[in-house]
């Protein structure tokens, strides 16, 4: 074999290794940025999932004139209550009040009050003994929560603002 050849063999086994270590370089920078930003997402999503239920807990306490003892209380308020009017359409329900403002959509209704994260449910605590009455909702993957049990300035304020 003479030299030329063997340079070019050499040339080309060299220029493989680097397009490979190349897409092993570029792989190795993107994949993590990928899952930073997918995780943002259902970081977003489920706060706004907390701030929708949020908004369903000063619906029923505005129109009842109280927070509801469970999660399934306030499904049950949203299901039935009279003066909010229910629209379906596409499987996805809009829950409108009496100023026609839509409050939230979701499809079907008892996926709201999961996380996206894990399907886990949130987690809702109501303190009653004070007045107002104050609760606390927490996501159970995150430290996100809404509302504060012991201080009545932080009720439906969230904890990432």
């Amino acid at each position: 074999m003479n030299r030329d050849t063997r340079n070019n063999i050499i040339t080309v086994i060299l220029g493989v290794i680097i397009i490979i270590l190349g897409y092993v370089l570029y792989d190795s920078i993107v994949s993590p940025y990928e899952k930073v930003l997918e995780e943002r997402a259902i970081t977003d999503e489920t706060r706004q999932q907390m701030v929708k239920i949020r908004d369903g807990l000063v619906v029923m306490n505005r129109k009842e004139g109280r927070f509801p003892h469970t999660l399934d209380s306030l499904l049950i308020f949203l299901q039935n209550h009279e003066d909010i009017e229910q629209l379906r359409s596409n499987d996805t329900y809009y829950f409108v009040d009496e100023r026609d403002t839509i409050l939230y959509q979701e499809a079907p209704l008892e996926n709201l009050f999961r996380s996206p994260r894990t399907n886990r449910q949130f987690e809702y605590t109501l303190n009653d003994t004070l007045r107002p009455q104050i609760y606390l909702l927490e996501d159970p993957d995150s430290d996100d929560h809404i509302g504060d049990l012991q201080r009545t300035t932080r009720l439906n304020a969230t904890s990432w603002n």
